[in-house]
């Protein structure tokens, strides 16, 4: 059992240094990653003259919503 979980341990470990290295040209670009399960990603913008982020979801075909830097996904309008 502890020969497994020491393999599970490391085949998780790798996977989170291959995650980090696939997202860090997107993360170089000061695009957020909220979520990989469900896809949720915010991208920095400019908005009225406030900074705010234009926000993406998994499924949706356009970035079509933004949401004050403070406030989050609960605060989600349509651009």
């Amino acid at each position: 059992a502890e020969g497994r979980r020491e393999l599970t341990r490391r085949a998780l470990s790798e996977l989170a240094e291959t995650l980090a290295e696939e997202l860090r040209p997107v993360l170089e670009r000061g695009i957020l990653v909220r979520s990989v399960d469900r896809p949720l990603v915010d991208f920095p913008s400019t908005r009225e003259g406030r900074e705010v982020y234009l926000c993406w979801l998994g499924g949706e075909t356009d970035v079509a919503f933004w949401h004050e830097t403070d406030i989050g996904f609960a605060g989600r309008q349509a651009l």
